[in-house]
């Protein structure tokens, strides 16, 4: 072999050398990896440096936590420096007070809403100033789903000072005894009290509310609802009903018993004025014991009966006497019930001058003469029973009434058989009217063109928001305002309430 074969022999021998010393050399870097990964020089050093790190992050997480809440100390006082320069902040301690008393009266735009509470969260000053004025938590208004609030109840209890209480607590929590016992404490001070529960608790209210002293207590309404093990048979109210607040209660005018509060809870009856009874279907009371009821009640000038249930006497000849309520001036019934007829036969009421009627599907009753306000809401009157109220309250002169009931618009638009031709309810002057309908307009505009063409025109009109926009939306508003006065009725009163 010459060289120059020897040459590119060698330098194909040089190529390939690489290839050949490969194997050796991935097995000799690995080794060595392997041995540089497993020094514990180095897993020392990598720890401490993970150590150093960790802690220096800590260092900067506190630090940034100092720095936060410098920066929420400086705010607060930069905004409590600002609040200072406001117009708001110069007005006096007293006047601010009595501000909030005013806020407070206006109305609640949330049945369990604290105006207390919403101010005491505005700035230092005002809560400097909710927390000083006992009025603004005298009228503690709590739906108590838990015990824990009891704190806040305990709080309007403490802040309230010695002021009168208005106690209104929905309850629905198993065991309301905690709550009784904690507001009991304070009985002394109680001007109402409203409890309303969904649970059976007569024991636990007949246990808190048999001896408390309350010689401010004016209003009381208990309210326990039914539980669904009485939904069946039909029974019958107990014959004598537990008393309680037995300490006496000298103020008390208005009780307002519902669900298994009524007929086994008993209050002092003696100057009770207003007295509203909502019953329960499946439940069921014999004449003679609605009359003994009304005889312990001397004073008695509001009466309310709702889903109250009479029973004729089994036998035909025990005739159940009646008995006169000379000082009554207001009657409201509400459905469902029996027949208001059963009801107003045992009633001699004299001086009665205003009725309603709630969710009653018919009428039948002695005459009442003197009636001079009706309110009809959610009735479904037949002719006959729009004939027997007709004839029955011949003096009205407010009528409120829905459009539920068209066979009474009927009756007051077409002109009766009289010899005079007088329209229903000639003496009708002032008509409210709410949640009407766009197909009731013609109606209600014929009715009021007929009263006036036979010289019985409504003067006055009170309408909510819906009813005027409807008008409005049919061009006819502007007509009602030309012939009589148009009021705004945007929320029915609280019974008893001047309702019409």
């Amino acid at each position: 072999m010459g060289g120059p074969e020897r040459a590119r022999a060698g330098l194909s021998w040089k190529k390939e050398r690489p290839s050949l010393a490969c194997p050796s050399g991935a097995n000799n870097a690995a080794s060595s990896q392997r041995r540089h990964m497993s020094s514990p020089e180095q897993l020392d050093s990598i720890a401490a440096n993970i150590f150093t790190l960790e802690h220096r992050r800590e260092q900067l997480h506190r630090q940034l936590s100092d720095v936060e809440l410098r920066l929420r100390g400086e705010r607060a006082r930069y905004n409590a420096l600002l609040n200072t320069r406001a117009s708001i902040s110069k007005i006096p301690f007293d006047l601010l007070s009595s501000i909030f008393l005013l806020c407070q009266a206006a109305g609640r735009p949330k049945p369990y809403y604290s105006f207390a509470v919403a101010a005491s969260h505005v700035t230092r000053h005002w809560r400097t100033v909710s927390l000083s004025t006992p009025l603004l938590w005298n009228d503690v208004r709590i739906n108590i789903q838990s015990l824990s609030a009891l704190n806040r109840l305990e709080a309007h209890l403490e802040r309230s000072d010695d002021c009168f209480l208005d106690l209104y607590i929905q309850a629905s929590i198993p065991n309301i005894k905690p709550v009784m016992d904690l507001i009991s404490l304070h009985s002394q001070r109680w001007r109402r009290l409203s409890i309303t529960t969904d649970n059976d608790q007569v024991s636990a209210l007949l246990t808190s509310l048999s001896s408390p002293l309350t010689p401010l207590l004016e209003h009381l309404s208990l309210q326990i609802e039914i539980p669904e093990e009485h939904h069946s048979p039909r029974s019958k109210y107990p014959s004598s009903c537990p008393k309680i607040l037995i300490s006496g209660a000298p103020l008390l005018t208005f009780v307002r018993l519902g669900g298994l509060a009524l007929g086994n809870l008993a209050p002092p009856s003696d100057r009770i004025t207003t007295l509203d009874m909502d019953g329960f279907e499946r439940y069921y009371m014999e004449p003679s014991q609605l009359v003994a009821l009304l005889e312990t009640l001397p004073l008695l000038v509001n009466l309310s009966l709702g889903q109250l249930h009479i029973h004729h006497p089994r036998d035909p000849f025990d005739v159940t006497k009646q008995i006169t309520l000379p000082l009554l001036r207001s009657l409201r019934i509400c459905g469902p019930c029996t027949s208001p007829h059963i009801m107003l036969s045992l009633l001699v009421l004299p001086q009665l001058e205003a009725l309603a009627l709630h969710d009653l599907d018919g009428f039948h009753a002695p005459s009442l003469p003197f009636v001079k306000e009706l309110l009809i809401d959610s009735c479904a009157f037949d002719e006959i029973a729009t004939t027997n109220l007709l004839h029955a309250c011949p003096s009205i002169t407010a009528l409120a009434i829905d459009f539920h009931c068209p066979i009474v618009w009927s009756a007051m638009t077409i002109l009766g058989d009289m010899a005079d031709d007088e329209v229903a309810w000639p003496s009708v002057h002032t008509l409210t009217v709410r949640e009407m309908e766009v197909s009731d307009v013609a109606r209600f505009r014929i009715m009021a063109s007929t009263r006036f063409s036979a010289n019985r025109g409504l003067r006055k009109l009170r309408v909510d928001r819906r009813t005027r926009v409807v008008l409005k939306s049919k061009h006819c508003l502007d007509w009602f305002r030309e012939h009589m006065t148009v009021e705004n009725c945007d929320h029915p009163a609280a019974w008893p309430g001047h309702e019409l």
